[in-house]
């Protein structure tokens, strides 16, 4: 090929790689999603109701009903939470709960999916550093205070911050 013949597209390959990105930025979103239902207790109230109507679970949780309605939209799109059309009520089931509530401990993955809007949060300083270089790596963007500050407010409350003889750079912080 020369400097003026222009590849030929695969388009099979081209639309498998679109739908690839089209999940990524799904999943993205419901990470998001499932991080709001851990900050907002919703995940644990839905634990401890039978299946519920949207009002009940936002009246039990003290939420506003129209966004926790919108808020079990994209659970039930996510297949997280169950959906009777019937009798127009939604339930955790027990095996998503444990993995999704307080009670799971350290298997409770959405606690963790707070992490994506904290690096969603720290983006364009990152970029900043891509353009202009400097710091001291992409691991020191939102530097050690914040970092420990941010851990707390995640409810990780037993963590240490250590550090590798093969990477001087960055700081890892082990969650217990």
């Amino acid at each position: 090929m020369t400097a003026r013949e222009t590849p030929i597209l695969d388009q099979a390959k081209a639309e498998q790689f679109a739908q690839g990105l089209m999940g990524t930025i799904n999943q993205a979103s419901l990470a998001l999603m499932l991080s709001i239902g851990h900050r907002t207790g919703l995940f644990d109230v839905m634990a401890t109701l039978p299946a519920s109507t949207s009002t009940r679970i936002a009246d039990t949780a003290g939420l506003d009903e129209r966004y926790v309605r919108e808020w079990l939209g994209a659970m039930v799109t996510g297949r997280v939470v169950e959906y009777d059309a019937g009798q127009k009520t939604y339930a955790l089931p027990p095996e998503h709960a444990a993995f999704l509530t307080r009670a799971a401990g350290g298997d409770n993955f959405a606690n963790t999916m707070q992490w994506i809007s904290v690096l969603g949060g720290v983006e364009t300083e990152a970029v900043e550093k891509f353009e202009n270089g400097g710091g001291e790596g992409l691991g020191t963007v939102w530097g050690e205070e914040l970092a420990v500050k941010m851990l707390g407010e995640a409810g990780f409350g037993d963590f240490t911050v250590e550090r590798s003889d093969h990477d001087m750079i960055n700081n890892y912080y082990i969650c217990r």
